[in-house]
């Protein structure tokens, strides 16, 4: 019986179930969703400038390459705090999906942007001729990576430069 005392069926609740995402990141997200799209592009890029930034000492720092493409999905969705960008990683599976479900906290995502803006002006001049090969420049997907590129059928330099 519920309070009302008639016999309703409800779905049952268990908090305690082992498993309530599927058990790879992989499975998070469509195949065809944007941050697939991103870490894909992202993948794609010659991050050697950004690397040699790095030391061997001290300890493990995330990933650069899934930093950068954290950072770059993040502005896919008007995302530049980097205390909502920490939050996300945590409750949203677009973002656990790229960080393939690490948590970086906002003193870390923050310090990256910081030590890093001038190559993240590359990497995305980079990202959109790159996006630009793999999609219609009309498609959705390419419009929220660079609304403000007006592209050229002849992919010159200057229609990269006004992104």
């Amino acid at each position: 019986f519920n309070h009302s005392g008639s016999h309703m069926s409800f779905i049952p609740i268990n908090r305690y179930q082992l498993r309530m995402l599927p058990p790879s990141v992989d499975e998070y997200v469509s195949q065809d969703a944007l941050c697939r799209f991103v870490v894909d592009i992202v993948s794609l890029l010659d991050l050697r400038n950004l690397y040699c930034r790095y030391s061997s000492q001290g300890g493990d720092s995330y990933s650069s390459e899934m930093l950068l493409a954290l950072w770059f999905y993040a502005y896919t969705h008007g995302v530049t705090s980097t205390r909502e960008l920490e939050e996300r990683c945590i409750y949203d599976l677009r973002f656990r999906y790229i960080t393939a479900d690490l948590h970086p906290d906002h003193t870390t995502l923050s310090r990256f942007r910081k030590e890093h803006v001038d190559l993240m002006k590359d990497y995305f001049l980079q990202l959109v001729q790159l996006a630009y090969g793999k999609v219609s420049p009309t498609s959705n997907i390419f419009i929220l990576m660079a609304p403000n590129y007006k592209p050229n059928p002849a992919i010159s330099t200057t229609a990269t430069q006004r992104v």
